[in-house]
This record gives C-alpha cells, structure tokens and sequence, in this order.
C-alpha cells in the first residue's frame, strides 16, 4: 500500500469521527494486508488463536469488550479437499454464523463486512459450498434482522505477499527459483482482482453514507476482463521478458475445476462506485519485484 493511499484513509476516518475497526482473521492474506493498511490505533485485528470464531463465547467476549464501529470478517479455511470438508465447514460457515448470531444477540448497529468467493457456484467445492452456506445465512440475517451485512464476492484475488499453490502465487514461486511452470492447458477461463483493490471496496463501504440494506447485501468485485491462464502466462512473459518458460498440458484440471469464470464485476460499480485500478500486468509486475 502507498503512503499516500494510507494518509487518505487516516483523513477519511477523521471525517467519520474516528470510527472503530475490528478485523477477523488479520493473519491471512486479505486480513494481513488489510491490517497492515490501516495500521492505526483505531484498529484492532485478530486471529483464529486470538479469537477463534468457531467458539461464540469468544466472539461474545471480544465484541461485547470492544462494540467497533465496523467489524471485517476475514477469517476462512481455504482447502477444496473433500476430506478437509468438517474443518472447512466449521471455519468458513460456523464461523460466520457464530459471527453474526453474536452480533444479533447483542443488538450491534454498526457496518459488518464479510468476504465471500466467487467459487460459491461451484457445488463439486468443499470452500466454494462452505462460502455460499455462509452467505445464504447472512443474507438471511440480512433480511430478517435490524443487523446490517454486506458480503463482498471478489474473483481470483493475488498480490506481492500472497502464498500457497493458487495459479499466481505458484508461478511466481517458480520463476523466483528458476524452475519450469508446470501447468494444465491452460484454456480455463479466471478472472483476477488484485488485493489493493479488494481493500479499495472496503475502504468505500467504510465510508459509505448509504444503508447497508439498500446495498441488497451482495456485492461481486470482478475486474472488467476475464483471462485464459494462457493469457495470464503471455502477460506474464511478457513482465519477465520472456525469462520464464511454461509447459503446458503438464497438469490435469483439478477434480470439479469450472473452465468458464461468470464475471458479474459492474453491479459494484452501479452500487458503490467502485472501480478496479490495478491492471494484470501491473499486479504482476509488482509480484515479482
């Protein structure tokens, strides 16, 4: 995040007199990134072992001590095996639900934010059914409750500080140890959004003078062009300078894989303005460096 960007939102939160911010899952990816950006006194973040929303007492405790202004779910159990499916289920719906069943109880007025994933239309997917659980609850403590709930759906997101054997991240691994990437055919069709714009959304609904109902609750963050991951790798290439060499039909698709990305990106835009800023190769070009 730049300097700029950061002094910018420390300006907005006085404009909203100072508001407080409580971040679920700081640790992971998004969380971490988040946290980082904010970086102010008027943030608290916290983890699994710190507040492990699978246990509502702990949430009750650490909502009830706190009551911020805004709370930001970023907690989630990334794995689509259908082994992982009880610890997958018990983070990523559990979780919520304890989240927002807390929140209810103790009557909070403030702007929850939640994170889905675009994968929650994909029925062969331990995360992606896990995701879209979550989200048919909150929708319905959205629409029978005085809580106030958005759920933001971002496609493929990636960035300098991402790990673990997603399509980006793996390929930047091998580039940096000059290895071969191994991949599949490469024709799947994605869609990625870099994480500096994800935290852009959030910024946005902080700020937001609009009710949280009049939003409808479901807001996708998509960039404006789907790519083939044969795409990705001739951008990527390109980046590199052609440093970097692929090799293709290595891997299959992996079981329940969808090779069509449904891109849904313009209703943010309609409801809140919001407007990805970082292009492909520019994302991956700050990746590598």
């Amino acid at each position: 995040m730049t300097k700029t960007r950061n002094n910018n939102f420390k300006e907005m939160l006085e404009r909203l007199d100072m508001q407080s911010i409580l971040i679920l899952g700081k640790d992971g990816f998004i969380g971490s990134e988040l946290f980082n950006y904010l970086n102010d006194d008027l943030v608290t973040g916290t983890n699994k072992t710190q507040c492990d929303i699978t246990q509502k007492s702990n949430l009750i405790s650490l909502i009830s001590k706190t009551m911020p202004d805004v709370i930001i779910n970023c907690t989630g159990l990334l794995s689509k095996s259908f082994k992982d499916r009880y610890d997958v289920f018990k983070v990523n719906y559990d979780g919520v639900k304890n989240l927002l069943d807390v929140c209810y109880e103790l009557g909070y007025k403030g702007k929850i934010i939640l994170l889905g994933s675009s994968e929650m239309n994909n029925s062969d997917s331990v995360y992606g059914v896990s995701k879209k659980c979550a989200f048919d609850y909150a929708t319905l403590m959205n629409n029978n409750t005085k809580l106030h709930i958005v759920t933001l759906v971002p496609s493929i997101v990636y960035g300098e500080n991402q790990k673990g054997n997603m399509f980006i991240p793996s390929m930047v691994k091998a580039y940096k140890k000059g290895k071969i990437f191994e991949m599949s055919s490469g024709y799947q069709q994605r869609n990625f959004v870099h994480v500096d714009d994800i935290i852009s959304a959030i910024e946005i609904l902080i700020n937001t003078d609009k009710d949280f109902k009049e939003l409808g609750h479901y807001l996708p963050l998509h960039y404006p062009t789907d790519f083939t991951l044969r795409q990705v790798t001739e951008i990527f290439n390109k980046v590199t300078k052609k440093e970097f060499s692929f090799a293709y039909h290595r891997i299959p698709m992996r079981d329940g894989e969808t090779e069509i990305f449904e891109n849904l990106g313009f209703i943010s835009y309609i409801k809140i303005g919001w407007n990805p800023r970082v292009t492909l190769e520019e994302g991956l070009k700050r990746c590598i460096q």
